[in-house]
């Protein structure tokens, strides 16, 4: 994957719709971030456009989940 951002990104993401910046990355990354369920410590995945995709047990499980599915796994604190 390419993580280089040039000046025509910078530029596409300046005029774009707020839709438009919701997807960006929906493809390429997914957000790893703690959750409560019924008083139980979680980890909740979620789509770049913050659909929440799945919820794990753990940190290591979440990660592994997103990496099976070719996305780049971020956390979010």
């Amino acid at each position: 994957m390419n993580n280089t951002v040039n000046n025509q990104d910078v530029e596409r993401l300046t005029n774009c719709s707020a839709m438009e910046f919701a997807y960006w990355g929906v493809k390429e990354f997914a957000y790893i971030r703690p959750v409560l369920i019924d008083g139980e410590s979680a980890m909740a995945v979620h789509a770049a456009n913050g659909t929440q995709l799945a919820v794990l047990e753990t940190f290591s499980a979440a990660q592994v989940a997103v990496l099976d599915n070719d996305l780049e796994p971020l956390s979010v604190h």
